[in-house]
């Protein structure tokens, strides 16, 4: 195999303008100006560079890092990371007197910063679908046995149009199971309609208007079946810089994500793998102005952790997110929805998920 750093994309990534002309240029990059390296030669594909600015410092935010990060990992390719910076690890650390390199560039790594719990699901997800879906990892071929890599043959990246500038979609044709993927990199809501039917999808039997196409969603987790022309309107809602994978195809799939182990430092032994969901007891408990929350997840699902008082009305809703497998902590600090303090007494604490639900009584003592 032959392969070469793609320095025009990373220089195309890392001046990105999160605006419908940069979103045009990243498309035209991506394209390679339309020269295709042959079958056993990839390019590889980064935001980072082991001594150059971290993506997320150049982008001054982690949340817009996962849009391209979701580009990187589902254009065509192979994506390379370097030291974990992209995942969250090491933004914030420094040593005194060299505070700058070591929060820009490589420095010391952080293993538990709190970068890592928002894009380490997202990396490990991207990581997982790439490997399981062929759509995203395959290489164009010389399909029509020219004996050449180029355009007259069959395309494995083709540009989607979503009447939204600022949002980028793409299909990577693959028989009976198409990848789409779509991104938004705004800081607000998106709604999109794409045509998936003049997208170029491909399928072993011709396309059934009147049949039925399963659409497997790879971020949310969940496949369901459509018939044939509902996908020449295909609605997608997107979160401030979210994003969308699909897998279009004739059967169901969905990827297997296994449990991540927490991450600790070398002087301290592992914990064993969690293995099951629960919420411990807060502590301390009675507690007064604050008290600190710990719970585990066995596999990456969105938690919710409310806060209620006795008469069970909702106090305030401490967490409402995608998490990670693992154990994991927060601090309640006894106000409401608003800031406000709340009066003493006895709360109650729920932890739910889509398969767990568990109350502890807290005291709070003014």
């Amino acid at each position: 195999m032959d392969a070469a750093y793609d320095w025009i994309g990373y220089n195309a990534f890392r001046s990105f303008s999160f605006s419908s002309g940069g979103v045009n240029n990243l498309n035209n990059t991506l394209q390679n100006d339309g020269f295709y390296p042959g079958e056993n030669s990839w390019f590889l594909r980064f935001l980072e560079n082991q001594d150059e600015d971290r993506i997320s410092y150049i982008y001054n935010s982690f949340e817009r890092t996962m849009p391209i990060a979701t580009v990187l990992f589902t254009v065509p390719g192979l994506p390379v990371l370097h030291y974990g910076q992209e995942v969250g690890f090491g933004k914030g650390m420094g040593q005194p007197g060299e505070p700058d390199l070591n929060t820009r560039r490589r420095g010391i790594i952080d293993w538990n910063f709190g970068g890592q719990q928002l894009l380490q699901p997202h990396y490990q997800r991207l990581a997982h679908i790439r490997g399981q879906f062929p759509a995203f990892n395959q290489h164009k071929k010389d399909t029509n046995n020219d004996g050449q890599v180029n355009s007259s043959d069959a395309s494995d990246f083709l540009r989607i149009s979503t009447g939204d500038g600022i949002v980028f979609a793409f299909l990577r044709p693959w028989k009976d199971e198409n990848g789409i993927t779509v991104v938004n990199f705004s800081n607000s809501v998106k709604t999109v309609t794409l045509n998936l039917v003049s997208s170029g999808m491909i399928f072993t039997e011709p396309f059934d208007a009147a049949g039925t196409y399963w659409v497997n969603d790879l971020i949310q987790d969940s496949s369901y079946q459509v018939i044939g022309s509902e996908l020449v309107s295909f609605q997608v809602t997107l979160d401030a810089y979210g994003s969308a994978i699909f897998a279009i195809g004739t059967e169901a799939h969905l990827p297997e994500i296994p449990p991540l182990p927490t991450v600790v430092s070398i002087n301290k032994p592992a914990d064993k793998l969690v293995s099951s969901f629960a919420l411990k007891q807060n502590f301390p408990n009675p507690f007064n102005p604050e008290t600190t929350i710990e719970f585990t997840i066995p596999v990456t699902d969105k938690i919710k952790l409310v806060v209620y008082n006795i008469l069970g009305e909702k106090i305030k809703t401490l967490l409402d997110k995608r998490l990670s497998s693992g154990r994991h902590q927060l601090t309640w600090d006894g106000t409401n929805e608003s800031g406000g303090s709340v009066a003493s007494g006895i709360y109650l604490l729920r932890l739910s998920s889509s398969k767990f639900s568990q109350v502890k009584r807290m005291v709070l003592l003014r």
